[in-house]
């Protein structure tokens, strides 16, 4: 089975990722790595299953970028075989990524978040 992605996105600037590892598997390592993220659970092999930002805007998205590219952790390195980018409730798919890494995750993000401010 390939590693999927679903990044949740609201109008109030608040992402979640979820993957297709269910969340009760995962331990929140947040307080481990500085709070960067209100919740960030790794999987006993390290692997991403849920990050949560609750307080996001077009400069905190370079921030996030920036503090991933800086982390060691296998679960920002890993790579997708997709990820959709979608709205909080109409479930409207923004952006369909593929063989991304969470920093491509995130790119992404913020470039829906370009557009979506463009529109405004």
């Amino acid at each position: 089975m390939g590693r999927s992605a679903k990044v949740i996105i609201d109008t109030g600037w608040i992402y979640e990722i979820e993957t297709n590892i269910p969340k009760t598997a995962g331990k929140n390592k947040a307080g481990a790595l500085g709070y960067q993220f209100a919740e960030y659970v790794e999987d006993a092999e390290d692997k991403l299953v849920y990050l949560y930002q609750p307080d996001c805007s077009l400069g905190s998205i370079e921030t996030d970028i920036e503090y991933l590219a800086g982390l060691k952790r296998p679960s920002a390195q890993e790579i997708f075989d997709s990820a959709d980018i979608v709205h909080w409730k109409t479930g409207e798919i923004y952006s369909e990524l593929k063989k991304v890494d969470l920093i491509g995750i995130l790119e992404g993000l913020k470039e829906v978040m370009n557009n979506y401010k463009e529109n405004e």
